[in-house]
């Protein structure tokens, strides 16, 4: 558990040491995090599809992955649609081929593969998982996301904090501690769910 709780930070802190050094900004880190999002959504489908909890009969499986995936990630649409206005700015191919970029995106992907092989498959979770509670984890951490993004800049605006650093060290300050909690949480009903 520990280690995971250090892969975690670490991943975390890594957007940070990014801006530190001029390597990453508020922008660029914002979309790493949509698009994080959006694999999460994806290990979230490979967890419906393995999970062997109530309600895992195929049929049940492929109903519900279909309508998560419509449906997340049509959110997903509308959240990069809104960061884009909010932030009055575009992607680009520059933006997505940089190499800072892709380096903190496959960086917080491999964390993702790392806790769904070793917290979902060799612990055992998936034994236990119903897609259908699967199905709405991974929104909390999306509204989370929005509910910063939206506040920091309101703030920024506002109060005229002269840096976007202020916003972004909130931002990944935030997420750190959801990630760690979700974290915890997910442990603990696992094993709440071992015991029963």
């Amino acid at each position: 558990m520990w280690v995971n709780l250090g892969l975690i930070v670490l991943f975390n802190l890594l957007p940070a040491y990014f801006v530190l050094t001029g390597r990453a900004d508020i922008f660029t880190i914002v979309i790493v995090y949509w698009m994080e999002s959006s694999v999460i959504g994806l290990f979230n489908v490979l967890k419906m599809a393995f999970a062997k909890g109530a309600g895992s009969d195929l049929r049940a499986k492929a109903g519900l992955i279909t309508f998560f995936i419509f449906h997340y990630y049509m959110f997903m649409f509308a959240q990069l649609v809104f960061i884009l206005s909010f932030m009055n700015s575009f992607l680009t191919p520059k933006l997505l081929l940089n190499f800072n970029f892709r380096m903190l995106f496959w960086a917080l992907f491999a964390g993702h593969a790392i806790a769904f092989v070793s917290d979902y498959i060799n612990s055992g979770q998936f034994l236990l998982a119903s897609p259908g509670n699967l199905m709405f984890l991974p929104y909390g951490r999306v509204f989370v996301q929005q509910f910063v993004v939206v506040l920091g800049g309101f703030l920024l605006m506002r109060f005229n904090l002269g840096t976007a650093n202020v916003f972004l060290f909130v931002l990944i300050a935030t997420k750190t501690v959801a990630d760690i909690g979700g974290y915890i949480l997910s442990a603990s009903l696992l094993r709440a769910g071992q015991s029963a």
